[in-house]
């Protein structure tokens, strides 16, 4: 059982805290404008991305997981974005949150499915069309020709029709 733990927000001290299970608390107190504000938990909305954010008294909008990860979460390496290990873009605890770099962020998109790669020609790397892949692995089976003699025919490497020839990059 994990017990819910409050830390003030940095920069919002006395105002908001966020606490390890990803709630936002507004804290009860006298605003600028001498209004007395009562305790509350705010409701977080979802943002085109489907990630959660509340909006805080400077009308700044701010993303639920950064605020957990900043306060809960060591990042002694400074990376500079937060991945949800889980892949759950709504599962801010901090035991779910970790510091990454963007490549690190997207291979783990990758890995777990969160991110599919495209295939073929409509991967952004593509050195073919997807007709001359069908072509380069019709002219394997019908003829002796080898990797290399296709390679430089369709000016690509080898490697790249291994992947082809084994469908690993052209479906």
């Amino acid at each position: 059982m994990t017990f819910e733990v409050w830390k003030d927000i940095s920069g919002y001290e006395g105002i908001y805290k966020i606490s390890n299970l990803g709630r936002v608390l507004s804290v009860a107190r006298i605003d600028k404008r001498g209004w007395k504000r009562k305790e509350k938990i705010l409701k977080p909305a979802l943002n085109d991305w489907g990630y959660k954010f509340v909006v805080l008294q400077d009308k700044k909008s701010k993303v639920v997981h950064r605020l957990v990860a900043k306060e809960f979460c060591a990042n002694p390496k400074h990376k500079p974005y937060t991945n949800h290990i889980d892949g759950d873009k709504t599962n801010n605890r901090a035991e779910n949150l970790e510091w990454v770099t963007h490549q690190e962020n997207i291979l783990h998109a990758c890995r777990s499915g969160l991110r599919k790669t495209p295939k073929g020609e409509n991967n952004h790397n593509a050195r073919l069309r997807n007709k001359q892949a069908e072509e380069i692995r019709s002219e394997y089976k019908k003829s002796e020709v080898t990797h290399k003699q296709l390679a430089e025919k369709y000016n690509v490497s080898d490697s790249v029709i291994q992947k082809v020839l084994n469908y690993k990059t052209y479906i």
